[in-house]
């Protein structure tokens, strides 16, 4: 279960994923809920009678309540949470260390010379949304920079929505000179906002972004990124479930990872 497809991270891991359940005998099914959590429970549901030895999840942004997750555990224990996941539920988890992450994206803004930096978050009820903020906000901290709550925008499923209240944001707080977006649509919507404005992205409007594009080094300029290990978590959280199905064994939360992301910097955020 995933969110999406567009975002080239999830591509990436389902990669990982498929390799994995193919060398042991298994097909992969793909079901996708459009980041909405009425689909997110339908499809929960559906799973919790259908016919399947394992569940891989990544949970929706529009995710506030955990009840279906709880259940559908209760009924199918074979289940690990990969990038995006509920804590609520004591299962295994493979993730990036999101604060760590957060904390470098917004320290290389500030070490490239901006003040006041713009973050654009993913869903604040997932723990990776949490976590990035967490970072950034630590981050302006130990340079001595004020957070400010309202240079902080909740991104949408929706790319023209996030360009419109990045294009606000710039309107009625002109002296933003750099934006953290935390999930890949977030950075390219800071792009077309930035482009719409004519807001100069070296120089006037430095721009890093999560992302896992093979084309960021081809945009103008060139994004900065952190990329996620997107397809090493796809196989790290199928070995997890594939072990315990093969072994009739339970998934423990001490079987989570967390991986490492690495900051790439490019034109973007140049001084």
């Amino acid at each position: 279960m995933i969110p999406e497809v567009a975002n080239h991270f999830f591509s990436l891991a389902i990669n990982g994923i498929e390799e994995m359940a193919r060398h042991s005998g298994y097909h992969v099914l793909i079901h996708l809920t459009h980041e909405d959590y009425e689909r997110e429970v339908a499809i929960t549901q559906y799973l919790t009678g259908g016919r399947v030895d394992g569940i891989l999840m990544s949970v929706a942004s529009e995710t506030q309540e955990f009840a279906h997750l709880q259940q559908l555990y209760a009924r199918k224990p074979a289940l690990v949470f990969f990038d995006r996941v509920c804590d609520a539920v004591a299962t295994a988890k493979v993730t990036t260390n999101d604060y760590k992450s957060g904390h470098l994206a917004t320290e290389h803004l500030i070490e490239a010379g901006c003040g006041h930096i713009a973050h654009m978050s993913v869903s604040g009820n997932l723990s990776i949304g949490r976590m990035r903020l967490q970072g950034y906000q630590a981050a302006l901290a130990a340079h001595s920079l004020a957070f400010d709550d309202t240079l902080v925008l909740d991104g949408e499923a929706d790319d023209e929505q996030n360009t419109q209240l990045i294009m606000e944001l710039l309107r009625r707080r002109p002296e933003v000179d750099g934006i953290f977006a935390a999930a890949e649509r977030l950075a390219i919507s800071s792009y077309q906002a930035c482009k719409n404005m004519g807001r100069s992205i070296l120089g006037e409007v430095k721009i890093i972004g999560f992302s896992n594009l093979g084309v960021a080094s081809l945009l103008d300029p060139a994004l900065t990124t952190i990329t996620q290990p997107a397809y090493e978590i796809g196989k790290e959280a199928a070995k997890i479930l594939l072990r315990a199905i093969e072994k009739k064994k339970a998934i423990l939360p001490s079987q989570s990872l967390r991986l490492k992301s690495e900051l790439f910097q490019r034109k973007s955020t140049a001084c």
